[in-house]
């Protein structure tokens, strides 16, 4: 059975990820814990599976913060936490610590050409979690340029339409059907098969970039101006494994429908196009902002030229 690894990075990415921690189940899952503060560290959570970056205690949302000594200590995390078979990489992507860490870690896996997702939870409550999401969106399309390989990535978010459990329960659900398709125990679907649909700049004419992972059950219905990549099919081997539409490369592997707990056919699909739409929706939100913040009244200040402060500041 291949090996999964799950690289969870800052608070968010540590909440989601221990779901995982001491679940027996068909796929081999293995969560990576990794933080900058020992708070985010619950009773849910193996310390044997536990990367504490010493002489840290948060970032406070700040992403310069800790940036230089996250990024010291990457070669040592993947030193005392091996790669595996699939990497996923899990943050959220409006906080200080787990917004750097994993965008740092992904440089790196992506530099050892080894097989790797990354999940994204954006935030909007406030402007320091837009602006946080927004760069941490650059960081990874920055990385996909400078090493040439894509950034393949599933994005969430909470909101007042969508619960903090719901988005974690979906993020749950994303996960075991990626384990499924790496476990290697697909018929006729192998590990290069797998390493073109990702590495997709290998197989067809789209470059390297931030891309979005999405999942169809049966066929892919797509609106403009998305354009589907490469796709990984799952089927039962008797019906068809057709998108329905078109597509530069499909790889198919046959799965027997008692051995999973989701419909089949299962496609697995890269799209570009996706993060603009999302990172121009952020944007108009940060706007939105700035125009609030440029409309309010500036009320004088409630000290008077008649008051003596003391050295100390106070007005007696």
């Amino acid at each position: 059975m291949n090996a999964i690894k799950l690289y969870a990075c800052g608070g968010a990415g540590l909440n989601v990820a221990a779901h995982f921690d001491k679940q027996k189940g068909n796929n081999d899952i293995q969560p990576v814990f990794i933080d900058t503060s020992r708070s985010n560290i619950t009773e849910r959570i193996s310390e044997d599976k536990t990367y504490l970056i010493e002489g840290l205690d948060g970032s406070g949302k700040v992403r310069s913060e800790n940036h230089i000594q996250i990024g010291e200590c990457i070669l040592d995390i993947l030193q005392t936490h091996r790669v595996g078979d699939l990497n996923i990489v899990l943050s959220s992507g409006s906080g200080g610590s787990g917004s750097v860490i994993a965008p740092s870690l992904v440089s790196e896996l992506l530099l050892r050409d080894v097989p790797t997702v990354v999940v994204i939870i954006g935030g909007t409550d406030s402007r320091i979690e837009l602006e946080n999401t927004i760069r941490t969106l650059k960081s990874y399309e920055s990385i996909a340029k400078l090493r040439k390989t894509p950034v393949v990535a599933m994005y969430f978010e909470n909101s007042d339409t969508k619960s903090r459990k719901s988005v974690d329960a979906d993020i749950h659900r994303a996960i075991e059907v990626l384990a499924t398709l790496f476990s290697g125990k697909i018929n006729e679907l192998d590990s290069s098969d797998l390493r073109n649909w990702l590495h997709y700049t290998r197989v067809t004419s789209f470059e390297a970039r931030l891309t979005n992972l999405e999942f169809f059950i049966d066929k892919v219905a797509l609106a403009k101006p998305h354009s589907v990549i490469t796709v990984a099919t799952l089927f039962d081997g008797d019906g068809s494994s057709s998108t329905g539409c078109a597509v530069e490369y499909q790889c198919v592997g046959i799965v027997d429908p008692k051995a999973v707990d989701f419909k089949l056919p299962m496609h697995s699909v890269i799209l570009t196009g996706v993060f603009d739409e999302i990172h121009k929706q952020l944007d108009q939100k940060l706007r939105t902002l700035d125009e609030s913040k440029n409309a309010r009244i500036t009320r004088g200040n409630i000290l008077s030229d008649k008051d003596r402060p003391t050295a100390t500041g106070l007005v007696l």
